[in-house]
């Protein structure tokens, strides 16, 4: 899937929120979370890596 459809879906989720029923809530939320872990993660081993 590409960042675009991705960004889409994220969009069409977010502009109709109140259609979304709690399970499907949760999996968004944990989809967003996950993916700001993985970018502090990168971030962090990037600093990491221009230290040495």
């Amino acid at each position: 899937m590409s960042l675009e459809e991705k960004e889409r879906i994220l969009k069409d989720i977010f502009n109709n929120l109140e259609f979304v029923n709690e399970k499907d809530k949760s999996s968004v939320i944990a989809y967003i979370s996950a993916t700001i872990d993985t970018r502090e993660r990168i971030d962090i081993e990037n600093r990491r890596c221009k230290r040495s």
